[in-house]
């Protein structure tokens, strides 16, 4: 029996699940996951270029380190879109249940990577270190990975985690409705740490959770507004774009405040803002329906994890022949984009797209079941 036919398959099913936005899909939210993703890489990009170029001075590149704070709205947004539905729809929430289908989607491909590193690792005879806290997600807490970015993915699961089991509690205590309060005063303590870590330490440690969730937070109230309040959700274009501009006001006066404790409280509003913006314009221009935006989005995940590996590789071999300047870095960045793309659109199709499919085919069987 050939493979070829296997091979056709696999790869065909995920490009039809790649040109089909599924219902209700937001694509604003696409844009915005592809800023995030194209803000990491350029960033990372610079730094990996090795080059004090001028176009690292761009916006877009000297601020490419953000693209995570973006990524953290996002992720609360959603998440907390899930959570709010189903505690507004049944009043309780599934810990389990949704821990599992979070772990269908983030566990597969970060242990496939995990478990190319090791390897790796084992092969060219280097110590395997920090393997049990990349295994837990408490990287960013040791210090020792194996997986490049896996500061920011810790903190994610962290926050997919103790969440829900919050919420759970928390809805014997108050109405759901009111559960808001719980990101609100979190709001409130992360800067009080950072002043903390900062005083002991004249630094601050940006890869702990407690440090560093600002953007959940505020994802997890836009997504409360979005479930509970729809009406809010509308507005005119004037009276939008006057809260807009007042959100980035209060982030410019908090950073200019205290950097030690308000710069991630800023970064947060600022992205926030923005999404809240988008989410609450009574018609998305027509180009945010451009399928690359779409793709980008669903591939965003596999680039992150795999664009460290590619970076550390492809300038080095490429320099030589595009050059050290800004054309060969343009180049560069293209082609190791591409390289990267590629790579995670076969990572898509080959542990993502299965396991997610295992995953609704689980839920489907567990909804089928007698209460």
């Amino acid at each position: 029996m050939t493979t070829e036919p296997l091979k056709r398959n696999f790869l065909a099913a995920a490009l039809a699940d790649l040109k089909t936005r599924p219902p209700g899909n937001v694509p604003c939210l696409d844009v915005l996951r592809s800023a995030a993703i194209l803000l990491v890489f350029s960033g990372h990009m610079d730094g990996c270029f090795g080059e004090q170029l001028a176009i690292g001075k761009l916006p877009f590149i000297y601020w490419g380190w953000t693209g995570v704070d973006l990524f953290f709205i996002l992720s609360g947004y959603l998440i907390g879109g899930q959570l709010w539905k189903e505690l507004n729809r049944t009043g309780d929430i599934q810990v389990l249940r949704f821990i599992l289908r979070r772990g269908f989607r983030i566990w597969p491909l970060f242990y496939s990577v995990l478990l190319l590193a090791l390897v790796t690792a084992l092969l060219h005879s280097r110590p395997l270190t920090g393997v049990w806290a990349d295994l837990f997600f408490v990287s960013n807490y040791t210090g020792l990975t194996n997986v490049g970015g896996s500061w920011s993915l810790c903190i994610e699961e962290q926050f997919y985690i103790a969440v829900p089991l919050v919420f759970w509690l928390g809805r014997h205590l108050v109405a759901f409705q009111r559960l808001a309060v719980v990101p609100a005063l979190w709001l409130i303590a992360l800067p009080l740490f950072r002043a903390r870590m900062f005083h002991l330490h004249r630094e601050v440690n940006g890869s702990l959770f407690e440090a560093h969730s600002d953007g959940l937070a505020i994802g997890l109230l836009i997504a409360w507004v979005a479930v509970l309040y729809p009406k809010w959700m509308r507005s005119s274009i004037a009276h939008n774009a006057l809260l807009f501009l007042g959100i980035l006001a209060l982030a410019a006066v908090l950073h200019k405040l205290n950097r030690p404790m308000f710069a991630y409280s800023s970064l947060a509003l600022l992205y926030g803002g923005s999404t809240f913006f988008l989410l609450r314009l009574p018609a998305s221009p027509a180009w945010f329906n451009w399928p690359g935006f779409y793709l980008i989005s669903r591939l965003s995940y596999g680039i992150y994890l795999n664009h460290f590996l590619v970076l550390e590789y492809l300038p080095k071999a490429v320099k030589p022949f595009v050059g050290k300047h800004t054309t060969g870095f343009i180049l560069c960045s293209f082609l190791a984009l591409f390289v990267s793309g590629s790579i995670a659109f076969l990572t898509f199709a080959g542990i993502e797209l299965p396991f997610l499919r295992i995953r609704e085919h689980f839920l489907a069987k567990r909804r089928q079941m007698p209460a």
